[in-house]
């Protein structure tokens, strides 16, 4: 198995959304490879921070699926050399096992890659493209990475971009204005100053906080919004989708959410202290015109944007009393969370090495017993089968793949084994 990845270890998020394929990307480059690799399994990976193709395949077959990623995505494919990384074998199979248990995301640990990853392997088994192969390592990574998450204490943090970006919403405070001009304040006294800071500040702290989510019914968009009204009792939130309001109710009804049409989008702008956005979408959610257009006040605003593409106009962070923060803040968020987090991953990284030995035997012991029939008619099915388990069960990868190779090879003869 051979794995071509972009993540966010090699690339901004600005730079990373051109590598990102939409559903319809998609389906022409697993056409492609159905076309001329009839047999392969073929898994496709894109998230907020990562665009990854995983193919059943030797180290020959990297040219050409990245001249068919290329080809799809309509750049040269000299634009992959230094920002795609190559993984086969067995550096395959880690890499797999360390995206799924959270080790290789911006947010050390998360949860959410383990839907991510298993979605996206569904849909691999649903247009009939996992092999035998693709069905162990991924069911094996899937089996892995949920009982890291049922027992690290890695869980115990923020484990997600969705709970981060939520974090991020809640300790967004508009800048204090005392409306006192330079020279009254000069003349206060420092009593009176913070007699004036406590004021603003319990008013500040008693003022609901209004967040308009853009992409609410979505997977990313439902955990921002859940995690916001389980986190502050003050928080309201206005949702917005494409779909009927009747079925959205259905995703989440309560009391602290409004649901409205995403084309109302611009009517609750100056509603909003936060704005949120995370969909799909091909193209801007906000502008910076049309929001310089709407906007009738100029109260700090945080506009955050969880998208790959992106969903809001960089320019609109040239506003007055705007911000705009994307994945890479929330990447910097992650920092001290993930320091907190390295002895625990040292634990799983070990834990790891071992499935990913026993996933590499089981692979090899599976393609040799299938192939070496001629082994059966020698010793017997019954004796030649005890045989090789025995081996199996007591070399390593490397040492197996070694032993298997050298009876294939007829280094090692069925008496030799056998003695």
């Amino acid at each position: 198995m051979i794995c071509i990845s972009i993540t966010h270890k090699n690339l901004t998020a600005a730079k990373r959304e051109c590598f990102a394929c939409n559903d319809d990307e998609q389906i022409r480059l697993a056409d492609a490879v159905a076309k001329t690799y009839p047999e392969a399994g073929l898994v496709m990976l894109m998230t907020c921070n990562r665009s990854e193709i995983y193919m059943s395949g030797a180290k020959s077959d990297f040219v050409w699926l990245e001249r068919q990623f290329a080809q799809v995505k309509k750049f040269p494919v000299e634009r992959l050399k230094d920002v795609c990384m190559r993984y086969e074998g067995r550096g395959c199979l880690a890499h797999l096992f360390r995206v799924v248990c959270g080790l290789d995301s911006a947010v050390l640990g998360e949860v959410e890659i383990i839907r991510q990853v298993k979605q996206a392997y569904l849909a691999a088994k649903e247009r009939g493209q996992t092999d035998a192969e693709m069905n162990m390592v991924f069911q094996g990574a899937l089996r892995l990475a949920k009982e890291v998450a049922e027992t690290s204490q890695m869980t115990h943090l923020p484990v997600s971009v969705g709970t981060l970006a939520c974090t991020a919403a809640l300790e967004f405070r508009a800048d204090t204005n005392m409306n006192e001009d330079t020279d009254a304040t000069e003349n206060m006294t420092s009593n009176e100053m913070d007699t004036i800071a406590d004021s603003n500040q319990q008013r500040e702290n008693s003022e609901e906080k209004h967040v308009l989510i853009i992409g609410a019914a979505g997977q990313m968009g439902s955990i921002v919004m859940r995690d916001l009204l389980d986190a502050d009792t003050q928080v309201q939130i206005v949702g917005t989708s494409r779909k009927h309001k009747q079925a959205l109710t259905k995703i989440l009804s309560h009391e602290r959410v409004q649901w409205v049409h995403y084309d109302q989008r611009y009517e609750y702008l100056d509603w909003a202290d936060v704005i949120i956005s995370v969909t799909d979408s091909p193209h801007y959610t906000f502008l910076a015109d049309n929001v310089a257009e709407v906007r009738k006040e100029t109260k700090p605003q945080l506009f955050l944007d969880l998208a790959i593409p992106r969903d809001i106009d960089a320019e609109i962070g040239t506003l007055s009393g705007c911000e705009v923060k994307d994945l890479d803040y929330i990447k910097s968020l992650a920092t001290e969370n993930n320091r907190r987090k390295l002895s625990e991953a040292k634990k799983i990284e070990l834990l790891i090495e071992e499935h990913v030995d026993e996933m590499q035997k089981l692979l090899t012991f599976r393609t040799f017993v299938g192939t070496r029939k001629d082994i059966t008619e020698k010793l017997g099915e019954k004796s030649a089968m005890w045989l090789l388990y025995q081996l199996k069960d007591v070399l390593d990868a490397q040492d197996l793949n070694h032993v298997l190779k050298g009876i294939e090879d007829g280094v090692f003869s069925i008496h030799d084994t056998t003695r």
